[in-house]
């Protein structure tokens, strides 16, 4: 008499298992999804303040040359207006959470950020308060293009992108979830788990 068999059942199982696993599954901030890309946009945000390409090379400094209308060049022109000449700053809106969360959509298996929101500001995060008309009329997007493109000046400072650490560190996150998710199937299965 052959041995009977369950695998059948257990492929099926495992399979399930597998897909209820993906972006739409619960987390912290609303679903698993969400998480993943707060952390990829906290670490661009750090990146940015430390002046940094995703790829981890720094970001070129103001100008220092000088020009017909700033003959101490830019750098000396935006530290006398703003309070600082640090790049990306000016406002708070190109590098500020609104901006680099943008349009966020979470799919079941794909999650895809999208760069801000396409406003303008009102307001300056500078030292001084100093808000120039330029300032107001770009948009988010347009400031980010400007920086990615670098212009015409061709200071190019590349920001919005996946970088060094950036998978690893989803990784972990999606690693604790599914670790969440098997302790949560092990306790509706009646089986326990470390």
């Amino acid at each position: 008499m052959p041995a009977s068999s369950n695998i059948d059942q257990v492929v099926a199982w495992l399979e399930q298992f597998v897909a209820d696993f993906d972006f739409t599954r619960p987390g912290v901030d609303q679903n698993l999804g969400r998480d993943i890309a707060n952390v990829v946009v906290e670490r661009i945000q750090d990146r940015s303040q430390q002046q940094l390409d995703p790829d981890g090379s720094p970001w070129p400094e103001n100008s220092t040359k000088p020009s017909p209308w700033m003959p101490n060049g830019y750098k000396a022109w935006k530290e006398e207006r703003y309070g600082w000449s640090q790049p990306g700053y000016r406002t708070g809106q190109m590098l500020g959470i609104t901006a680099l969360k943008g349009q966020t959509e979470i799919e079941q298996k794909k999650v895809t950020l999208r760069y801000g929101w396409g406003a303008q500001t009102h307001q300056s995060f500078a030292p001084t308060g100093y808000l120039s008309k330029q300032d107001e009329k770009r948009t988010d997007r347009e400031k980010a293009e400007y920086a990615h493109t670098g212009g015409k000046h061709g200071i190019v400072r590349r920001f919005y992108a996946i970088g060094q650490g950036d998978a690893e560190a989803a990784l972990e996150v999606g690693q604790g979830n599914l670790n969440d998710y098997i302790r949560e199937t092990n306790s509706a299965n009646g089986m326990m788990s470390a």
